[in-house]
């Protein structure tokens, strides 16, 4: 920007310079002392006597001009500044007189001024221009990195956070497995417990491979696969029955009439539902109860719920607490957990078309509720044909 300012105010002063020469020499050749060119003065000097234009500014003819022109011949260009005014002044012979053409530059340095204001000020914009594009390029060129570095962290605490109830059922079921083993009881009943050991790490691999996957979920192609949400809830709570005991809480499940089917991910939804059961289990304390219901809720939906008799919460908390790291009251041995459970299920409820409330009541419990579409079964349709006897065809 810079370069192309001295550029144009090079070429002005150039055309500048290239016009007063064409005006004061036509002055000089065509003009006549009553009625010389705009801008510009003559003094004429002839047999000692002169005779300037009128307005001629005082100090004029310059007679070291018209003295030099006198004595070589030769005409004279020179730039005078008299009385705080520039002057361009050409002092030539003209037959048997000395010519000299006077021009103001008083217009052509206000019109260099006005370029000079103009170049600045369109050097500042530019560098401000400069200044706020820079800044939106260097925010767009670091709003993939930011996103990224969000989503790292997203995903490390979603991972963790998964990963917690899976581990807490494991260990519980290694340290019955231990004591039982210490007691050398039944091998049936060492055989039980290492078989829900086993199943538990199936599960936590089924988690670890869940979430990895989640990052890739558009691109998956495929539907849904068809979850029995009585099936699920059945197996849920036989997997807790052993930290629900070693914590003195009674845990049950209630079936209602069926069929409960609903369209999704099984893995997702039995996170949803251990994340509702640990949240129970932690603000339940010893000799209360848990209870996980499942029931058809008119002709379209199926709604399994998660009720306790634990520390419950105020109503008004009920829709902060699927918040991200949301934190309620301190459920049994001083843990709030991380504040990431609901939200996860919360979401992974959306994602299935479906809902999920809370209810609670200070002291007197608390119930989480999931509603979702319903499943339903293709009819079968019998279709008789025409066939021999005794042959009928079923479709």
């Amino acid at each position: 920007m810079a370069f192309i300012g001295i550029v144009v105010y090079a070429a002005m002063l150039a055309t500048q310079h290239a016009a007063e020469e064409r005006d004061l020499r036509y002055a000089i050749q065509r003009g006549s002392v009553a009625n010389p060119p705009g801008c510009a003065w003559l003094v004429v000097e002839r047999d000692g006597r002169t005779a300037a234009s009128p307005g001629t500014p005082p100090g004029f003819p310059w007679r070291s001009a018209v003295d030099r022109v006198a004595t070589t011949g030769t005409p004279v260009t020179v730039t005078v500044a008299h009385d705080g005014t520039r002057y361009r002044v050409l002092t030539e012979r003209r037959g048997g007189a000395i010519v000299q053409a006077v021009y103001d530059e008083r217009f052509q340095a206000e019109d260099r001024d006005c370029l000079l204001m103009a170049l600045g000020v369109a050097e500042l914009l530019g560098a401000a221009a400069s200044v706020v594009a820079g800044a939106a390029l260097a925010h767009r060129a670091m709003a993939p990195l930011g996103e990224t570095l969000r989503r790292q962290r997203r995903f490390v605490t979603d991972a963790s956070h998964e990963l917690r109830a899976p581990l807490t059922r494991l260990h519980t079921r290694a340290q019955l497995l231990a004591r039982t083993a210490k007691r050398d009881e039944a091998a049936d009943q060492l055989a039980a417990e290492a078989a829900r050991l086993a199943q538990g790490t199936r599960q936590l691999g089924a988690v670890i491979d869940d979430i990895l996957r989640s990052a890739r979920v558009a691109a998956q192609s495929g539907g849904p696969s068809t979850v029995d949400l009585a099936e699920l809830a059945t197996q849920a709570v036989a997997e807790e029955d052993a930290r629900a005991a070693q914590g003195a809480v009674s845990l049950d499940v209630a079936i209602g009439p069926g069929p409960h089917l609903v369209a999704g991910a099984e893995c997702a939804l039995r996170r949803t539902l251990t994340a509702l059961l640990d949240n129970a289990l932690r603000h339940t304390p010893p000799g209360g109860r848990v209870v996980v219901a499942v029931a058809e809720h008119g002709h379209a939906s199926v709604r399994l719920s998660v009720r306790d008799t634990g520390t419950g919460f105020p109503p008004e908390a009920a829709r902060r607490l699927f918040e991200r790291f949301a934190r309620g009251d301190h459920g049994q041995g001083g843990s709030h957990g991380y504040g990431l459970g609901l939200a996860l299920a919360r979401e992974v409820v959306a994602a299935h078309h479906g809902t999920i409330t809370a209810d609670g009541v200070p002291g007197g419990g608390a119930t989480f509720t999931i509603t979702l579409p319903a499943l339903r079964p293709a009819p079968v349709r019998l279709r008789i044909g025409r066939r021999a006897p005794g042959h009928r065809v079923v479709s």
